[in-house]
């Protein structure tokens, strides 16, 4: 499965909140169905509603997240699947990568 990888930027002036402070540059690795970053047991942000730093009153946030993939684990089977195909065979059923 490939990884979504984020990291947390504010915009780092006198406004910005101690829980965003705290949160400035770190990076956190999402999984699962509903990603969410959690901060000392705290709910910060969820793929569905964006940033909840604040409470239940987003769009309060201005911090901004960064986003990486690594798709480093699709690779190999890719490249088989690439060389099946190459090679000729024939690829009736679908294949599972």
């Amino acid at each position: 499965m490939p990884q979504i990888i984020v990291t947390w930027h504010t915009r780092r002036d006198d406004k910005v909140c101690p829980i965003c402070q705290a949160l400035e540059g770190q990076t956190f690795i999402l999984e699962g169905q509903e990603p969410q970053l959690i901060y000392n047991g705290v709910v910060v942000w969820t793929i569905s509603q964006g940033s909840d730093a604040h409470g239940n009153h987003s769009n309060s946030c201005r911090c901004t997240l960064d986003f990486d993939f690594n798709f480093d684990d699709l690779l190999e089977p890719v490249k088989r699947l690439h060389d099946r195909f190459c090679s000729g065979e024939k690829l009736e059923e679908p294949t599972q990568i």
